[in-house]
């Protein structure tokens, strides 16, 4: 048993050392490439199927904004007119998109007029 013990550490031992004493290729310029170019070659397949065309790209951020922006607008128009919010960030956006709240003749008034004066009353 012990004899079989040995060989077999011997055997494991004699192939490690094959292994360490194998040829090992010299290094040069044409070597360093060919492995660069194979394993690039390998990752392209990973890589091309997520490039978009720069027109593709363009037209999905701007069908993004665009419909950010009726989002926001719908939401704005909804929670004024609907809901009658006079909210601190409701109010803020009234000072920057001029919301009508009425008609006197043929001027309207600004939204923002019309928070600016019920938050006087509020407070």
């Amino acid at each position: 048993m012990k004899k079989k013990l040995e060989e077999i550490r011997e055997n494991r031992l004699q192939k490690r050392e094959d292994k360490n004493n194998a040829a090992v290729p010299r290094i040069t310029n044409d070597n360093v490439a060919a492995h660069r170019e194979e394993v690039l070659s390998g990752a392209r397949k990973y890589i091309y199927p997520l490039q978009h065309s720069k027109h593709k790209i363009v037209i999905i951020t701007t069908s993004i904004v665009i419909a950010a922006v009726l989002l926001f607008a719908t939401v704005s128009v909804l929670l004024l007119y609907r809901q009658q919010t006079a909210s601190g960030f409701m109010y803020q956006v009234t000072k920057v998109v001029p919301f009508p709240v009425a008609r006197t003749g043929s001027t309207f008034i600004a939204y923002e007029d019309y928070l600016f004066e019920l938050r006087h009353y509020i407070h």
